[in-house]
């Protein structure tokens, strides 16, 4: 599934447009996919009122008013400003004017309408007042209108995206419509996929409405994960497989008061398919998995000291394909930086580990580890990140144009508005692949790359659940890296710290999900066994 950022979505149109698409067209296909969602998910409605703005957005609902009117419906055009469309919405107005649908405009008069709705006795609203381009509060009539239908209690269809929503972030920056369902036209935008904005689309669909394929595939921003990049990216074994060579994880970390969080590591890990799991903690859970191998600090040894005596060479890293650090980690940052410069693998840095002044310590390592580093903050923890000092920017030659137009700046972001432009940030930052966990996951790596995941429950919300990710993404990365390695040579591709971790979200969200269909109270040690099952439906 593309994505597209409100920008990108303008772009394609301009570029259809001058590939001799007309505009047009382009908007009387909109309209009628809007119409025919309408008849199509209220068979029984029979008053339909379409409120329709003077934008673009309002001419798909001109055109949606005509279509429904044609199908024998009584239609009620609402227009904000009355008679201020221009250019192709101007043209879908006066077409519906001239059709001779037996239509009620309201107002009737061409002044400044009040600030009610008529929607007393409509069976459903059809939201076309605000399409992809706002990017700010609305205010005045336009916020009255948005406020009664969302108060309104009658079923709404947006065309677009609801109107109040801004397209590309995750908070709506004032308010919205709340829809029950949404026609997307050409490509879903991210706020479809980051709550809370995504709850205002309800149900939703994207219509094809004449843009070519291959010029929506070059204006897309993104691709979201489903189940085929899973499929792509998981790991997979081969009949001669044995431990080593599927993949092994170290997980470093853990406290006397938290025990649990390193162990719910191991054990999403070994679930998402690692051979062996290494555990190096000062404690262990009481109902430690036997399968963990436990290795603590002897007397008086440093943590990072620990971590260096097992990787040090031979059997010892081997068991260190991948490593997890910071789960219920409660160390300083000096003990952090120490331990990720001990380990030369690819690296999840999970909580106790996301410290700002470990930054350096993971730009520091040796070049051909620059982006296996993973960073998976919540979005507390990321704007933590965020706000603390930082020193120079990367080098030039460690980045390409792609990051900055991908959306990184000098303006520090928002993590919870604007989830995608906060894990950019931190992904070049860090030079990094960042995993913003959420409800709409964002993974993003330096050079620009971003997505988002389509999986994830509510069910995830529960103590433990992201040291079970952690585990799962350095399973990933470890089969990512044996894979490599059976590979090299001439040609071969260096393992993809981003797909896979990306895969990695996904499968963990199919697991919630699967978890959460025994009820409710569900824990992350759920999740963690439902990691196989999960698997083997859809991957």
């Amino acid at each position: 599934m593309r994505l597209f950022r409100a920008a990108s979505l303008r772009a394609a149109d301009a570029a259809a447009a001058a590939a001799g698409v007309a505009t047009t067209e382009l908007m009387r296909r909109a309209g009628e996919a809007v119409a025919a969602a309408a008849l199509a998910g209220w068979p029984r409605a029979t008053r339909v009122l379409v409120a329709c703005g003077p934008g673009n957005n309002g001419g798909d609902g001109f055109v949606a008013a005509q279509a429904l009117a044609a199908a024998g419906l009584e239609v009620t055009v609402a227009e904000l400003r009355p008679g201020a469309a221009k250019g192709d919405a101007a043209w879908a107005r006066e077409r519906l004017l001239a059709c001779g649908a037996a239509l009620t405009w309201w107002p009737q008069a061409t002044d400044e309408p009040p600030a009610a709705l008529p929607l007393e006795a409509h069976d459903l609203v059809i939201d076309a007042l605000f399409g992809t381009g706002l990017t700010s509060a609305l205010h005045g009539p336009a916020a009255a209108w948005v406020e009664t239908i969302a108060a309104s209690g009658r079923p709404v269809l947006a065309v677009d995206v609801p109107s109040g929503i801004d397209a590309d972030r995750a908070q709506p920056p004032g308010p919205c419509v709340m829809a029950e369902r949404t026609v997307q036209l050409a490509g879903a935008v991210p706020a479809s996929l980051l709550a809370p904005s995504r709850t205002a689309f309800g149900d939703w669909t994207v219509a094809d409405i004449g843009i070519p394929d291959a010029i929506l595939d070059e204006h897309a921003d993104a691709h979201a994960v489903d189940h085929d990049w899973l499929r792509a990216h998981a790991p997979r074994r081969a009949d001669e497989a044995h431990k080593y060579s599927v993949g092994t994880v170290i997980v470093v970390g853990g406290s006397r008061r938290y025990a649990g969080a390193p162990e719910l590591s191991a054990r999403g890990a070994y679930r998402a398919g690692a051979g062996l799991v290494t555990l190096v903690a000062p404690a262990r859970a009481p109902a430690a998995w036997p399968e963990v191998v436990w290795e603590p600090p002897q007397q008086d040894e440093a943590l990072h000291a620990c971590v260096a005596r097992l990787v040090g060479g031979g059997a010892g890293a081997r068991r260190a394909g991948a490593a997890v650090v910071g789960p219920g980690l409660e160390a300083e940052a000096a003990e952090v930086a120490s331990i990720v410069a001990t380990l030369a693998g690819p690296l999840v840095l999970d909580a106790g580990a996301l410290q700002p002044s470990v930054r350096d310590a993971v730009r520091a390592r040796a070049p051909d580890e620059h982006g296996r580093a993973v960073l998976t903050p919540h979005a507390g923890e990321a704007q933590r990140l965020l706000q603390a000092p930082k020193a120079q920017q990367a080098p030039e030659h460690q980045l390409d144009d792609s990051a900055a137009d991908a959306g990184h700046d000098a303006a520090v972001p928002e993590a919870s508005s604007d989830p995608i432009a906060a894990a950019l940030h931190l992904a070049r930052d860090w030079n990094a692949v960042c995993v913003l966990k959420g409800a709409g996951t964002v993974i993003a790596d330096a050079n620009g790359r971003w997505t988002i995941s389509t999986t994830g429950t509510p069910a995830l919300a529960t103590g433990g659940s992201g040291d079970v990710l952690a585990g799962v993404i350095a399973a990933f990365l470890a089969a990512a890296e044996m894979r490599a390695s059976a590979a090299s040579g001439e040609g071969s591709e260096p393992p993809d710290a981003w797909a896979a971790s990306a895969a990695a979200v996904h499968l963990h969200g199919l697991a919630g999900a699967l978890a959460a269909e025994g009820g409710p109270g569900v824990i992350a040690s759920d999740v963690a066994e439902a990691l196989p099952a999960a698997r083997s439906r859809h991957g």
